[in-house]
């Protein structure tokens, strides 16, 4: 830190540096929070402050350390999408001198409770002919998302749709300015119709018949039609304590009708997952029985066509850009459609077909060895990819200033990368802060689930309980076989997850694999061994480094370092992330919390999430 004088200005706190006169804002998450008695007594005071990148970031006075509040925690978070990918040695699935055949067995041992529905009502665990099983389909879905982390390979399977948002109080200043140019400064309402034959949707303008009194008693969102004003009554819900009034809406003006193209019927269904009212206008305008003669709401159009509507006033309204724009990848040497690792191994539709079958797994073990108590989870939310500050890149990373952030409405902005789940030993014991569980109960007591949240009863598998399976692999080339082998055979202290309540801690397992090689062409060249068995020209393969060495080779022809062996791979920066992600334990005191759900409150401060390694740090700042 270094001596500073600061000046007050009508809206910011600037900072002038004795050491060379040059003057620097204070960072505006640490001017949010200093009381303004403070603003006021630190006028033309010298301090201690610390500069980074032209802000203040922290500065003493009066005894006291002001400085950037802890960054956000979340139980996720993400290792960095590869701006290049790496093509696969051998491109095509065509059968190659030297190609490799045969399978993997594998132990899963879970190390924290693992569950995983037999079906959507049900609370029992996913069982087959009565065996308790994890389905080949979640460990394949599993192995092939860190296939395609580790290999460079391209990031494929998410959502692609555009988001949607309602910045219109939003502390991000960028964001809530974008908020007013989208929504109409012109008050615009209509009746949304839709016209079976074509299959279109339609608004015909209507006219604003004034505001009628909230009636707090109505939580819900609700349209009524009342015949002798002609008028629809808009109840839009208890957005907030301070609104008073809500909208009428009359009977079409005469105007002509304007479509609604098909992209933005798509961005309004698409943003129900995020929408917290319980309306669909799309389902209500094709209910004839109790909207005969459409549905009313507010719009706004470009005088050719409609651009965005919804049920209020104030509406969400989408993101000029999709998800897929801010992934920002290219073919490493070249642009040219080529075979990334995931699919030279794991197929696709329609250029490859698969060279790995997973087996389910089974646990051979008695029920009443295994599986825990009834118990009803903690709340489980669902992923909001609209937290732009969690899922997108940050310029200054946890020191991005609000009006700083990038969001999905920046065609420049990059996405993080993919998403992964913290390891975190949670307690099934209600009293303990952090448990999974909200409730025991007995084992006739009927849950009530009236609240309509994410909590249901399950009955989960013990911690140290075992599953075994097998990989069955055909025509892998030795690169290929390393890559698969890398992904399941993680460094020392590192676990997989699987199946449901992984932000709660749920689902943490440890993979050991034994490699089996076929000869294909020596089993098919006798049917019986010596001993008069079935000749299946098996053989074990005790060292498995060595595929896992010549993939980590491979990759590093595409990479600055060169790493020799598997070992010197997870030093990539990447996979120094990823490694700490996979880490079971970390020697952290406040492990939990740190990898807890924010609160609402803190949600709206859009702290920006850390690297996974600066969340294993100490959170003060070296000042």
């Amino acid at each position: 830190m270094e001596k500073a004088k600061v000046i007050k200005t009508k809206h910011d706190l600037i900072f002038k540096m004795n050491r060379n006169g040059a003057e620097f804002y204070l960072h505006d998450r640490i001017k949010n929070i200093i009381p303004e008695y403070v603003k006021e007594r630190i006028h033309n005071q010298t301090v201690n402050a610390l500069e980074e990148n032209e802000i203040v970031i922290a500065f003493k006075f009066e005894g006291h350390t002001y400085t950037l509040p802890d960054p956000a925690r979340a139980p996720y978070n993400f290792i960095q999408l590869n701006n290049k990918i790496v093509p696969a040695k051998q491109q095509g699935t065509s059968n190659v001198n030297n190609s490799l055949s045969g399978y993997i067995e594998i132990q899963i041992k879970t190390k924290t409770p693992l569950f995983i529905r037999n079906n959507k009502e049900d609370e029992n665990f996913f069982t087959i002919n009565g065996e308790l099983t994890i389905p080949g389909s979640s460990i394949r879905g599993m192995i092939r998302n860190l296939v395609e982390i580790v290999s460079w390979s391209e990031l494929k399977f998410f959502d692609n749709r555009r988001l949607s948002h309602r910045g219109m109080a939003d502390k991000a200043k960028r964001l809530q300015n974008i908020y007013k140019n989208e929504i109409s400064t012109e008050e615009k309402a209509g009746i949304l119709k839709y016209e079976e034959t074509t299959r279109k949707y339609f608004i015909y303008p209507a006219d604003l018949k004034g505001r009628f009194p909230v009636d707090k008693a109505r939580k819900k969102i609700e349209v009524e039609y009342n015949p002798l004003e002609k008028v629809w009554y808009i109840h839009s819900g208890l957005f907030s304590n301070k609104k008073q009034q809500n909208w009428k809406i009359g009977l079409p003006n005469g105007k002509s009708a304007i479509p609604v193209p098909d992209i933005v019927v798509q961005d309004y269904l698409s943003d129900s997952k995020s929408r917290t009212e319980d309306v669909d206008l799309i389902e209500w305008v094709k209910d004839k029985n109790k909207f005969p003669d459409g549905v009313p709401v507010f719009y706004n159009d470009d005088s050719t066509q409609v651009i965005s509507f919804g049920h209020t006033r104030n509406y969400r309204v989408p993101y000029d850009y999709k998800i897929g724009d801010h992934v920002k990848q290219d073919w490493a040497n070249s642009n040219e459609e080529k075979i990334d690792f995931a699919h030279a191994i794991f197929g696709d539709s329609e250029i490859t077909s698969t060279k790995v079958f997973f087996e389910d797994a089974i646990c051979f073990q008695k029920h009443n060895e295994v599986i825990m108590e009834r118990y009803v989870t903690q709340l489980l939310l669902s992923p909001k990819p609209t937290t732009f500050q969690h899922y997108l890149e940050q310029p200054f990373g946890t020191k991005t200033q609000m009006e700083e952030l990038e969001h999905w409405g920046d065609n420049e902005a990059h996405i993080r990368g993919n998403k992964l789940y913290w390891h975190r030993n949670t307690s099934a014991n209600t009293s303990d802060n952090h448990s999974w569980v909200k409730k025991h109960l007995r084992r006739d007591e009927v849950f009530d689930q009236t609240t309509g949240t994410e909590q249901f009863p399950i009955r989960a598998v013990k911690e140290e309980v075992v599953f075994s399976s097998r990989i069955r692999f055909d025509n892998l080339i030795e690169e290929e076989l390393g890559c698969l082998l890398f992904a399941l055979q993680l460094p020392e202290g590192c676990c997989h997850k699987l199946g449901m309540g992984k932000p709660l801690g749920l689902g943490s397992v440890h993979i050991t694999p034994s490699l089996t090689l076929i000869d294909r062409k020596e089993r098919y060249s006798t049917i019986f061994d010596k001993n008069n068995s079935w000749h299946t020209a098996e053989e074990k393969e005790d060292d498995l480094q060595q595929y896992k060495d010549a993939f980590a080779q491979y990759i590093g022809n595409y990479l600055d370092e060169k790493p020799a062996n598997a070992e010197a791979l997870w030093n990539n920066n990447r996979l120094r992330e990823l490694k700490i992600m996979l880490t079971l334990n970390h020697n952290v005191s406040d492990w939990l919390e740190r990898t807890s759900y924010q609160t609402l409150e803190e949600f709206k401060q859009r702290l920006v999430l850390p690297k996974p390694s600066e969340i294993t740090k100490p959170k003060t700042y070296n000042i």
